[in-house]
């Protein structure tokens, strides 16, 4: 595959690396209409507005969680999380149980993890698999099959604080993620854009949103398909970029396993995948985190 002309910055918040501009903070992610109200919420886009209104309302997030400094952590099993290697979770995690801060909290203690390398491959992947301590989390999720991941696949983007917006795959690609002249990880992923004008609900990535989870709606069940990586906004469209999980299952289960038997938690656990009917799969109406650059490949 040989790589695409276009070179351009993620935004990679790990190693406070500067590739591109020097000035540059965590922020919420972006999704286009969002309005805040009186108590700072948009109860559209806002998970924990605890509002009917919210994009998400009646799907759990139980098993989307943060450690202390905000890095994600989505859980894939009871005892087995996936996240941005660039940007990898540590300490605690804490995941709410409902759309209610008030709800109440469980806490996960990490005790390792690995970083996934493709047999063969040069360069590792953005994709992190960490293990938790204890009895393990009640709510995990399932992996998209890769049949199924296409542009046009309606996706819910989860991102900083708590946001929820919608966007739509345009393509499946080859990213490499580089410093400098040297590439540090190679991953196949998913893109979605976010042109100058749109509709509301779109979803673009900031600063802080890698490691976050993407999911499609499949009835009334969130089914994962992919870790954020990092975003171009150099210009319109603005593209973001996720790790494409389903390509990696088997090194994931792989990974699952070495971990169990060095930690002595979470034996024989593996990632479920699910290859849905594609009309249950619900429209959704809209078709990095340090300083880095990338080169796109297009999937041969």
């Amino acid at each position: 595959m040989a790589p695409l002309s276009k070179v351009f910055s993620w935004l990679v918040v790990a190693g406070l690396v500067v590739f591109s501009s020097p000035a540059w903070s965590v922020a919420d992610m972006l999704v286009r209409g969002y309005q805040a109200g009186s108590d700072g919420y948009d109860p559209r886009y806002d998970r924990f507005a605890n509002s009917s209104e919210f994009i998400g309302d009646g799907l759990d997030f139980s098993g989307v969680g943060q450690d202390a400094s905000g890095h994600w952590a989505t859980m894939i099993s009871s005892h087995f999380f996936v996240t941005a290697a660039h940007y990898s979770a540590n300490g605690t995690i804490t995941c709410y149980d409902t759309n209610s801060l008030a709800g109440g909290s469980q806490q996960y203690t990490i005790l390792g993890g690995t970083v996934i390398h493709v047999d063969g491959a040069t360069y590792s992947t953005d994709i992190y698999v960490g293990v938790i301590s204890g009895s393990g989390a009640s709510t995990y999720y399932s992996i998209l099959d890769s049949s199924l991941l296409t542009a046009g696949t309606s996706l819910l983007v989860y991102g900083k604080p708590n946001r929820l917006g919608t966007n739509t795959i345009s393509s499946v690609e080859t990213i490499q993620l580089t410093s400098g002249a040297s590439v540090v990880a190679e991953t196949m992923s998913f893109i979605y854009d976010y042109p100058q004008t749109g509709v509301d609900g779109e979803a673009q990535l900031e600063p802080g949103d890698s490691g976050g989870p993407s999911f499609v709606q499949v009835g009334s069940d969130l089914v994962l398909v992919g870790t954020h990586s990092g975003n171009d906004t150099s210009s319109y469209p603005y593209l973001s970029a996720d790790a494409a999980l389903s390509y990696y299952v088997a090194d994931i289960n792989a990974a699952m396993s070495s971990l169990a038997s060095l930690y002595g938690v979470g034996a024989g656990e593996q990632v479920s995948v699910v290859t849905p009917e594609p009309s249950s799969l619900v429209l959704l109406g809209v078709g990095l985190i340090g300083w880095f650059a990338i080169r796109r490949k297009r999937v041969a």
